[in-house]
C-alpha cells in the first residue's frame, strides 16, 4: 500500500506554502491518559473550532475517538491488524478502498473550512499501533502535504497505572483470562510501556521541539486539569468553548469486572470475523453501570512491575524534562492492596446486575427518543414543524417505542 502516493494537493483556496494548514497538531495519546476526555471535548465544540478555521475532522468519526483511518493510513499492511479488524477491511483492496473514501470525505471537508488554519488529528492508536521508525514516517508523508507544520502531544502515565487501567479496557474488549502485569522479558521492555523509546521514535522523525510530552497526573496539568493543559500544548484558545465531562471509557468495579468476564466466555467479541456489536454494548451498559476501581493485584506485585520501568523513565526525564529536578512519576502504591481475598460472586448480585443494566437500558432507549424527537423538529419544514411540537413529548415516546425499527434495536 503507496501511502504517500494517496495523497492529493489543494489547488485554490488559502495556503500555507502551497498547504491548507499552517499546523497540524496531533494528539497520540498515549493509551490510558485521558485520550476519550480530550476527544470527546474536540467532538463537543467541533463547530466553534471550525468558525476559528480549526478543523477536527468528522470522516474520521463523528463522535470522535479511535480515529483509526489516520493509523491504517501510516500502517503499511494495516489490513492484517486490528486496525483493520475495526475498520472491517481485512484485505489490502478493501483497506485500500477504505482509505479512498476516507481522504475524499477529509479533503470534502477541508475545502468547506473558510480559513483554514489547524488541523486537530486525536487517536490513542497512533502510539500504540505505530511502533517503528518507518510506520511514522509514513504518517509524516501522509500529513505533510496537508500542514506547513507537524507538531506532536503525548502523555505518559507511571506504567503500573497504564497497566491497571488497561486491564479494565482488556475485559470490556472481550478477554476471558486478562493479566493486569502481563510478564515481561528478561532482555527488553515491552514497547507499549517503554515510553522513552516511543519518545526517541517520534523525536527522530518529528523533531525534539516539535514533540511535546505531559505527565498524565492531576498535580502535572496545568491548571490540575486535562483539558486546560491540552489545549495550553496545542495551542488552543479555551474562551467561548464548553466541556460536559461524560466520564467515558471508565474503569469497572469488581462486581462489573467479574461479571463481563463470565459474558466473555459465553458470548465471544468476534462473529464471522467482526466484532459482535451486541456484545460491545452490552459491554458498554455494564460500565456504565458499574464504575469503579477493580484492583485484583497486591501492592509488591505493582513496585516489582514499576521497577523495571526505572532506567527507560530516567532516560526520558533527561530527554523531555531536563530542568527537572524530581522524577517524572510518583512512588505512592497505596491504592494497590497488601493482599487480595479472592470473593466469588453470588447469585443476588447477578440479579443485581441485571437489574442495574435494565435500567441503563432504559436511559440510554428513552435519550435515543428524546434525540429522534429533536431532529424531527429541527429537519421538519414549518408547518410538519408546528405539527411535531404539537405532540406532547409523552405520546412521542409512546409512538417510538411501539415502532417495529425501535423493537427491532431495542
Amino acid at each position: 500500500m503507496e501511502v504517500s502516493g494517496m495523497v492529493r494537493r489543494f489547488s485554490s483556496g488559502k495556503t500555507w506554502n502551497g498547504k491548507r494548514f499552517r499546523r497540524c497538531v496531533v494528539h497520540i495519546g498515549a493509551e490510558k491518559t485521558g485520550s476519550s476526555a480530550i476527544q470527546h471535548f474536540l467532538v463537543q465544540n467541533r463547530d466553534t473550532f471550525a468558525a476559528e478555521g480549526i478543523l477536527y475532522p468528522k470522516s474520521s468519526g463523528l463522535n470522535g475517538g479511535t480515529q483509526w483511518e489516520f493509523a491504517a493510513a501510516a500502517h503499511p499492511q494495516s489490513w492484517t491488524t486490528d486496525i483493520g479488524l475495526f475498520l472491517n477491511a481485512r484485505t489490502e483492496d478493501k483497506m485500500n478502498g477504505v482509505l479512498a473514501r476516507f481522504q475524499d470525505e477529509f479533503e470534502a471537508e477541508i475545502s468547506q473550512l473558510e480559513d483554514p488554519d489547524t488541523l486537530l488529528i486525536s487517536s490513542e492508536h497512533l502510539q500504540s499501533r505505530l511502533t517503528t521508525i518507518e510506520h511514522l514516517q509514513n504518517l509524516q508523508a501522509f500529513l505533510s502535504p496537508y500542514a506547513e507544520k507537524i507538531e506532536i502531544i503525548v502523555y505518559f502515565r507511571r506504567q503500573d497505572r497504564t497497566a491497571l487501567s488497561l486491564y479494565s479496557t482488556k475485559i470490556k474488549s472481550g478477554n476471558t483470562q486478562p493479566q493486569v502485569f502481563p510478564p515481561l522479558p528478561e532482555d527488553r521492555l515491552p514497547y507499549y510501556f517503554d515510553f522513552d523509546h516511543i519518545h526517541k521514535n517520534w523525536v527522530s522523525v518529528f523533531g525534539s521541539e516539535a514533540v511535546h510530552v505531559g505527565l498524565y497526573d492531576k498535580n502535572e496539568f496545568f491548571n490540575n486539569d486535562l483539558i486546560d493543559d491540552y489545549c495550553r500544548f496545542a495551542g488552543l484558545n479555551l474562551s467561548g468553548k464548553t466541556w460536559v465531562d461524560e466520564r467515558v471509557n471508565t474503569s469497572l468495579s469488581t462486581k462489573g469486572a467479574q461479571f463481563l468476564i463470565a459474558v466473555n466466555r459465553l458470548m465471544p467479541n468476534i462473529v464471522d470475523g467482526k466484532r459482535d456489536k451486541q456484545r460491545d454494548l452490552l459491554a458498554q451498559d455494564v460500565a456504565r453501570s458499574s464504575p469503579g476501581s477493580y484492583v485484583p493485584v497486591v501492592r509488591a506485585e505493582a513496585k516489582a512491575f514499576q521497577g523495571r520501568f526505572e532506567a527507560s523513565n530516567d532516560a526520558l526525564k533527561k530527554r523531555a524534562f531536563p530542568e527537572r529536578q524530581k522524577p517524572i512519576f510518583d512512588d505512592d502504591f497505596s491504592e494497590y492492596p497488601e493482599s487480595v481475598e479472592v470473593v466469588e460472586p453470588t447469585y443476588d448480585e447477578a440479579v443485581e446486575m441485571a437489574i442495574g443494566l435494565w435500567k441503563v437500558a432504559e436511559q440510554r432507549n428513552a435519550d435515543l427518543v428524546e434525540k429522534i424527537h429533536l431532529l424531527r423538529v429541527e429537519h421538519a419544514d414549518e408547518l410538519s414543524k408546528q405539527r411535531y411540537e404539537a405532540i406532547p413529548f409523552a405520546q412521542f415516546a409512546s409512538r417510538i417505542r411501539r415502532s417495529r425499527i425501535f423493537r427491532r434495536f431495542f
